[in-house]
């Protein structure tokens, strides 16, 4: 079972992040040398519901849900004009 939420379309990201993640440990344990860091997002869909999910740069290098144990950077929501559809490609939304 994969990440996303339906009911998040932006959550297609995190199985994007946990994907590259697992698929290289030397890259994962570079991106833990380098970021050294836990990132939690916390995301607001249109009918006002909010999810969590974090990234382990810290220690783990993996990508779960919730906000973690103590998450070094908190992001409250993808930027608005960031449109991540089914596809998980990210593209600029189209007014």
């Amino acid at each position: 079972m994969g990440l996303a939420n339906d009911k998040f379309p932006s959550s297609v990201a995190f199985d994007a992040i946990a994907s590259a993640l697992d698929a290289s440990p030397e890259d994962r344990k570079d991106a833990i040398k380098q970021a050294n860091a836990v990132f939690a997002f916390t995301l607001k869909n249109k009918a006002g519901e909010t999810e969590s999910w974090h990234v382990d740069l810290k220690e783990s290098g993996k990508v779960a849900t919730g906000t973690g144990a103590k998450p070094t950077g908190t992001f409250n929501t993808l930027p608005p004009w960031l449109d991540l559809g089914g596809d998980g490609r990210a593209e600029r939304a189209r007014a």
